[in-house]
């Protein structure tokens, strides 16, 4: 008996003696398929793209591994160019990065090139990276918004958790 990519076996105990696959804990995946004869568990455990400089790039699937990115708003570039330009995969290719020393007055951009420190360019390859504030009553807030979010409140806010996220 097989079961489908990104499903675990479970046995459901229904009445019709049927079977079904489960998703995986969110920290595992499985990228093929198996006998469900011979395992009951998700194969593989997501990367966790801490080593110096990563950050998360996308949590993955049940099937698919979590991907990485070097933070460049912390000067961080890729070691070795990645065969996504963006992010990597760290189960499939070297996700390393390095602090990346750009000259005086220039910053590392989301495309990880030296650009002049208040140049924009009209379009970038990749997404560029937001810290986040959470609490349950705002929703998520970019940090350089905060102030303009929060100045007229007569409740401080409660930070439930601050993230990265990526905007277009």
């Amino acid at each position: 008996m097989y079961f489908c990519l990104g499903y675990k076996f479970i046995v459901a105990g229904s009445s019709k003696g049927t079977l079904r696959g489960a998703y995986c804990n969110s920290d595992f995946y499985q990228p093929f398929k198996f006998l469900s004869s011979g395992n009951s568990r998700c194969v593989f455990k997501k990367s966790h793209c801490s080593e110096e400089g990563q950050v998360v790039y996308r949590n993955g699937t049940s099937r698919k591994d979590r991907s990485c990115r070097c933070d460049y708003t912390r000067g961080y570039d890729f070691i070795n160019k990645p065969r996504h330009r963006c992010y990597c995969v760290p189960s499939e290719e070297d996700c390393s990065c390095h602090l990346k020393i750009c000259q005086s007055d220039y910053i590392l951009s989301q495309d990880y090139e030296c650009q002049k420190q208040n140049e924009v360019k009209p379009t970038y390859n990749c997404e560029s990276i937001a810290t986040v504030v959470c609490d349950s009553v705002l929703g998520c807030i970019p940090v350089h918004d905060i102030e303009r979010f929060t100045r007229n409140m007569t409740v401080p806010m409660k930070v439930d958790k601050t993230v990265t996220a990526y905007c277009k």
